[in-house]
């Protein structure tokens, strides 16, 4: 399973296993609806703090990559990570919805930092015929924390909600624990950062102007298994242990198949790959809309 990613340095496999750990506690994100309910939140009054959640995922990546490249990737990371922590407790203690709007857009943008520096240190640490399979393994870090994430959020919200949040809080820590011990700011030349500072670089790149706007529409799409479904199963009548199960389903698969699913598409044309998988993911949140019962979720997320 692993032969694929041999020969990759300590520093890809470090930021995979702290990648783990740190999305081993993306609780909160999943259940907030649920959290939100259980608060007396309206409907409405929950848009707004989803929205503020998505508008921090829109400024951090952007933020993210500013901070990697001005004041370097480790404390572009430590940043990200020591503010999720802070904005987990300001979110659980947040009195009402703008408040609580308010750290979630706190929350979702630290949050986002971190994963711009956390690719650009990759990128620094291997060659460039190394890079597809350093980013694969560190996506696949991130799916595998994330669909276990699920399976533990749907038991610790039986215990309380608080649960999630001290567990969210606990991992960033840790995982920053890693970042200040285990990993080194790569040396890079003065001439070289120059001219690779400024989002002057992307504007430059006509090929990846070309994409950004699809990955856009891509992610806007995917973005809504993470807001929709668990709105979706509330509605339905279904208890936080329902998007549990969900998540079981999606652990199952993303351990069991992204490995070798990877080392065989990657001799694919990856344009190719990239429109067959976004044709897979619209198809699974619009299976979503019409899914009533339990396992017409578990289809929408096999998907």
């Amino acid at each position: 399973m692993f032969s694929s990613f041999r020969g990759l340095p300590r520093t890809v496999w470090t930021l995979f296993a702290g990648t783990i750990v740190n999305r081993l506690g993306h609780l909160v994100t999943p259940f907030l609806v649920f959290l939100l309910a259980d608060r007396g939140v309206t409907g409405t009054e929950t848009s707004y703090v989803l929205g503020a959640l998505g508008a921090g995922n829109l400024l951090g990546p952007v933020l993210g990559g500013f901070l990697a490249d001005r004041i370097g990737r480790r404390p572009t990371m430590l940043i990200g990570l020591i503010g999720s922590a802070l904005a987990q407790g300001a979110l659980f203690l947040a009195p009402g919805v703008w408040t609580m709007a308010a750290a979630a857009l706190l929350l979702s943008a630290a949050g986002a930092v971190v994963g711009p520096a956390a690719y650009a240190l990759m990128a620094d640490a291997v060659d460039s015929g190394w890079r597809q399979r350093a980013y694969a393994l560190f996506g696949w870090g991130v799916n595998i924390g994330t669909a276990v994430a699920g399976v533990l959020g749907g038991f610790l919200a039986a215990q309380g909600y608080w649960l999630l949040f001290a567990v969210d809080a606990g991992t960033a820590l840790v995982y920053a624990a890693v970042v200040a011990t285990r990993l080194r700011e790569p040396a890079r030349s003065a001439p070289a950062k120059a001219a690779g500072l400024g989002y002057g670089v992307v504007l430059r790149d006509r090929l990846l102007l070309t994409l950004l706007p699809l990955f856009g529409i891509q992610l806007f799409v995917y973005s809504l298994t993470e807001v929709a479904l668990p709105l979706a199963v509330r509605d339905s009548g279904h208890s936080p242990a329902v998007y549990g199960v969900l998540a079981a389903v999606n652990a199952i698969l993303v351990v069991g198949l992204q490995p070798f699913a990877t080392a065989r598409l990657a001799a694919l044309p990856q344009l190719r790959v990239q429109a067959a998988g976004s044709a897979l993911i619209a198809v699974g949140v619009a299976l979503t809309g019409i899914s009533d019962s339990v396992a017409g979720y578990v289809v929408s997320v096999a998907v």
